[in-house]
């Protein structure tokens, strides 16, 4: 009798806490600092979520398509799973369901549009150790053949450089090293900003590659020799070099100093020095006044100065 009834009151506890168990994982409140992303039709936003000093949820938004940044979200709440806020600079209000893990929280902006974000999770060192091994020796044996000068490469994840390493020296007569503070000359890598940026401003509806540059920068009237009735440059011949511009304006070296703040302006006085060496859409000129040219129209479309 003893027996049955310590059994009976052993089933009953093992019972009980297996159901304190399975409640406090249904209303057990997960993590939730750190960023996430989402689309909203090709929209692309981002939401970082911080616990302030006292505790409480802190929340912007940046939504780089709109060239909007920092932007606050208030009444943030956080009751077990459930999630919601407002952005009062748009009068918006979201409310979502975060997964067990905290990883992805799905909801609905304005109670009918389904906008699901996703946790950003950065590499590390540690994380892509065997991926860096290789990366060093292929960059090492290619370096190797063209031992001249010297390079340095980084990985980075979100805004952290994670790895780093730099080949050959930047003093060759000294012996002296490079490093990864060592400062090269940015040279035409602007040019693959530029480039983004022009995907990023058709992604986004602002331009098409077809538009004519004139359209939204016609200075680029002032380029001498056009082609009697040859078609206006597009976006996406100044993107692909085959705009027909010359490589440089002539007297280049006067068009190369003075503060980056004022680029636009000399490019606009450089303009009447630049000549057609070919028709527009008809074959490849490597021009760099042609990514200028574009970096400018881009600005103009994005009503955000290029620097920015």
């Amino acid at each position: 009798m003893r027996g049955s009834t310590l059994n009976k009151l052993l089933s009953v506890a093992l019972l009980c806490l297996l159901c304190i168990q399975l409640m406090s994982g249904q209303t057990a409140t997960p993590s939730v600092v750190g960023d996430y992303r989402g689309t909203l039709s090709r929209t692309h936003i981002v939401l970082h979520l911080r616990r302030d000093q006292a505790g409480s949820l802190t929340g912007t938004l940046d939504i780089a398509d709109l060239g909007e940044t920092a932007i606050p979200c208030a009444q943030i709440t956080l009751a077990g799973r459930q999630i919601s806020f407002t952005v009062p600079k748009f009068d918006m209000a979201y409310k979502g369901e975060v997964a067990v893990e905290g990883a992805t929280i799905t909801g609905t902006l304005d109670q009918d549009t389904r906008l699901v974000f996703t946790r950003e999770v950065r590499a590390t060192a540690a994380s892509l150790g065997a991926r860096l091994a290789e990366l060093d020796s292929a960059v090492a044996a290619d370096f190797a053949k063209h031992s001249v000068g010297s390079l340095t490469i980084g990985v980075v994840s979100g805004d952290q450089l994670i790895w780093t390493k730099s080949y050959g020296n930047t003093d060759m007569e000294k012996h002296q090293p490079a490093t990864k503070d060592t400062v090269y000359r940015i040279g035409s890598i602007t040019k693959m900003f530029t480039a983004l940026m022009l995907e990023q401003l058709v992604d986004s509806g602002k331009v098409h590659l077809s538009d004519p540059v004139e359209k939204y920068f016609p200075e680029v009237d002032t380029v001498q020799g056009r082609f009697p009735e040859a078609p206006p440059i597009t976006l996406v011949q100044l993107a692909t070099h085959t705009s027909g511009l010359g490589r440089e304006p002539d007297d280049t070296e006067t068009y190369v100093h003075g503060p980056v703040s004022d680029w636009e302006k000399t490019l606009i006085t450089a303009l009447p020095h630049v000549h057609y060496i070919f028709e527009p859409g008809t074959r490849y000129s490597y021009s760099n006044i042609g990514y200028a040219v574009l970096g400018a129209a881009l600005a103009r479309a994005a009503g955000q100065p290029y620097v920015d």
